[in-house]
């Protein structure tokens, strides 16, 4: 028994060796316990880090400011045409037209002048020799004119009830109009009611 004794107090620990034991079962446990997931890398780490694996996400910024604006798109196509719209009110009156280049002009009403006639003797505007003779029914006179006439243009006065206007005859002297006689005499005007009858009708004259 004194030798088992004298054996067991000889290969008691040192205090040093007993120090060092617990450094190396310390790390020991510690390495087990972060291999285990006991450690900050484990799912409760990753649970507190988010989904993301950040342990402190950071906060979102202010927004940035609006960029520029883009280019201008292309011109789309054209639409269907609408609807016609309601007419216009009427537009005011034209201004009056230049005067004429008739060198006479009249209206005969009755086988006479009225006041609406321009350089024929008669007229109610000129006071001189009448111009105008009838020779017989329907047939009117134009003479001792102030100018060579060229040409005349008779229209019916159809507010008179003037249907027809059968011949205008234009004569320039010394070639007499055939029912015009006088020497001064230089166109004959030919009213009828029907073709062939003749009638004492009204009408307007312009001479050139």
């Amino acid at each position: 028994m004194s030798r088992i004794r004298d054996a067991l107090k000889r290969r008691r620990p040192s205090p040093a060796l007993i120090v060092a034991l617990l450094a190396l079962l310390v790390a020991t446990g510690g390495s087990s316990l972060a291999s285990s997931g006991g450690g900050s890398s484990g799912p409760h780490a990753a649970k507190a880090a988010g989904p993301n694996g950040n342990a402190s996400k950071k906060k979102r910024g202010p927004r940035g400011k609006q960029g520029p604006q883009g280019k201008q798109g292309l011109q789309g196509p054209a639409g269907a045409a609408g609807t016609t719209g309601p007419p216009g009110p009427p537009g005011p009156g034209g201004v009056p037209g230049a005067p004429g280049t008739a060198l006479a002009y009249a209206h005969v009403v009755g086988g006479s002048f009225d006041s609406n006639c321009f350089n024929v003797g008669g007229c109610t505007t000129t006071g001189s020799t009448p111009n105008l003779r009838m020779n017989g029914t329907g047939i009117f006179c134009f003479g001792n004119l102030q100018f060579q006439p060229h040409n005349a243009v008779v229209t019916p006065d159809l507010n008179a009830g003037t249907s027809a206007i059968a011949q205008v005859a234009v004569t320039v002297l010394p070639t007499q109009p055939p029912d015009c006689t006088n020497s001064t005499e230089d166109i004959e005007v030919k009213t009828e009611s029907t073709p062939g009858t003749l009638s004492n009708k009204d009408f307007f004259i312009n001479i050139n």
